[in-house]
């Protein structure tokens, strides 16, 4: 008897795993922006569409901050800056940094945010900030995760946002006309669907916070997939 149980336990964890990679690689091919006036959505629906929502980020001055830690530093990579070149160079990236998210202290704002997009299945939450100044462009960026999330604390930039269906044209040099450009401004939040890719072109001043999370069912898979 018992070994009839855990082969059916097994069964069924197979078929939870299939079902959730599978219904979270489906996309919207007809897909457009929403605007939202605030964060009202249903936690156990699938959400296929880009969302843009106003939310007011109740943060500390992060220009205050670096004005008073001008000795700290951040890497991307073999790359490190001083908060105090922020004031020097035309150009800082600090991208996708989880040092800077935690100095910030926006643990409480992060997790009330992504909460209402989760459901009892949400697994494995990680939590970024960029500092972005000059002329900056990223790279193309696929979202591998089941939620991801950006909201601009400070400053502005623009969004590119590419439906999958376009996956095979963006190797080319103009792939911005494939994409949904988004005038992305403070206190504004941004879902980017799961398979969607995204670029961000900064142009002055900006502050981003990146939430992302995936399910017990998916947080394996995502992390190793292209």
């Amino acid at each position: 008897m018992f070994d009839i149980l855990l082969q059916l336990s097994f069964v069924f964890l197979v078929i939870m795993f299939v079902k959730n990679i599978m219904d979270m690689k489906k996309y919207n091919d007809k897909s457009e922006l929403v605007i939202l006036d605030k964060i009202e959505i249903d936690r156990d629906k699938r959400i296929m569409d880009p969302l843009l929502i106003s939310y007011k980020f109740d943060t500390k001055d992060v220009y205050e901050f670096i004005k008073n830690n001008p000795l700290k530093h951040y890497c991307n990579g073999d790359v490190c800056l001083r908060l105090s070149d922020f004031d020097i160079l035309d150009d800082v990236y600090i991208y996708k940094n989880d040092e800077l998210y935690n100095d910030l202290n926006l643990k409480y704002i992060s997790e009330n945010i992504i909460e209402k997009f989760q459901n009892m299945y949400s697994f494995n939450s990680k939590y970024f900030c960029s500092l972005l100044k000059g002329n900056i462009d990223t790279k193309l960026e696929k979202n591998r995760n089941n939620i991801s999330l950006l909201g601009c604390l400070h400053g502005d930039c623009i969004l590119y946002l590419y439906n999958p269906k376009h996956k095979s044209m963006l190797k080319d040099d103009n792939i911005k006309k494939y994409g949904i450009k988004i005038e992305f401004k403070k206190d504004e939040l941004l879902y980017i669907p799961s398979e969607w890719y995204y670029s961000i072109h900064n142009n002055g001043n900006s502050v981003l916070l990146h939430l992302q999370c995936d399910t017990y069912f998916t947080s394996l898979y995502n992390e190793y997939r292209d």
